[in-house]
């Protein structure tokens, strides 16, 4: 049986992931040098749920397990049995994506994302921290993750998810009153 033209170009366009613990490998160098998704690890790109979700729903990637191609919606529902932020977190993710930022993990700095300007900078320009619109906030918390993010050269981004998935975000920094 013959494929349709949009078969055809749905496959040449898509790249196939493996599940692996908490990372999605795909053997195509392409994401990663033109879009900087995932980590390089020799000829092999090691991608975060985050980014595979948001491949997925692009129609980038698929994602096979045992035989059987999972969705976007698939990985949201697993993963939001393990934790209960995942999916506020990838709100953020996305909103950051979709403005051409490029978000990573940011599990070293105390937060969800290191968050670049462009795919061409060695370091990040800020750090990401995610919370619910209604969640109360510690301020020694915020102070110590910005004391980390200006400690790192970074500014700090404060995003709040309301009960509609909008995403606001707030800069914090520190400044010199001279």
């Amino acid at each position: 049986m013959k494929k349709s033209k949009k078969e055809r170009k749905y496959k040449k366009n898509n790249i196939t992931g493996l599940i692996k613990g908490k990372t999605i490998v795909v053997n195509n160098r392409r994401i990663y040098d033109k879009y900087y998704f995932g980590e390089l690890k020799g000829n092999k790109v090691y991608l975060t749920l985050y980014e595979a979700i948001y491949l997925l729903e692009k129609g980038k990637l698929t994602i096979e397990k045992n035989g059987k191609r999972l969705g976007a919606e698939d990985l949201i529902k697993q993963e939001c049995k393990k934790d209960k932020q995942f999916f506020q977190n990838y709100i953020v993710y996305k909103f950051l994506r979709e403005r051409g930022l490029i978000p990573k993990s940011g599990s070293k700095f105390g937060v969800e994302f290191r968050v670049y300007q462009n795919k061409q900078e060695k370091h990040s320009k800020w750090l990401a921290k995610v919370y619910s619109i209604n969640q109360k906030l510690n301020v020694r918390d915020i102070i110590s993750i910005n004391r980390v993010a200006h400690s790192t050269n970074k500014k700090l981004l404060l995003c709040f998810v309301d009960e509609e998935e909008d995403v606001t975000i707030l800069e914090v920094g520190w400044f010199k009153i001279k």
